[in-house]
């Protein structure tokens, strides 16, 4: 008898438990309405859900403006240096018992 388990979007989970509350800086300048941020401007991610366009709600820290930007999580990236996108997102687990 074989019994398998398939744990699908493990990672995403983790991923997206893990970043909250991170320090994060720009990969490049990121620009939306009248404001510009220039890259390595830096903030904290405040809400990381799973939307299907990707974006993370941040607080820049230079921004008195609005409370949070929904910025793409690939033009992010953690303030010590570690892109979020190290692997795939989708990739599946599967274990043979």
């Amino acid at each position: 008898m074989n019994i398998y388990i398939y744990i699908v979007s493990i990672k995403e989970t983790q991923d997206v438990m893990s970043i909250v509350g991170r320090e994060i800086q720009l990969t490049k300048d990121y620009t939306t309405g009248n404001a510009t941020f220039k890259q390595g401007s830096r903030g904290t991610v405040i809400e990381a859900t799973s939307r299907k366009d990707g974006k993370l709600k941040v607080k820049l820290d230079n921004d008195n403006t609005k409370t949070f930007r929904l910025i793409n999580e690939c033009d992010l990236q953690l303030y010590e240096g570690v892109s979020f996108n190290s692997q795939s997102q989708t990739e599946e687990q599967s274990f043979e018992y």
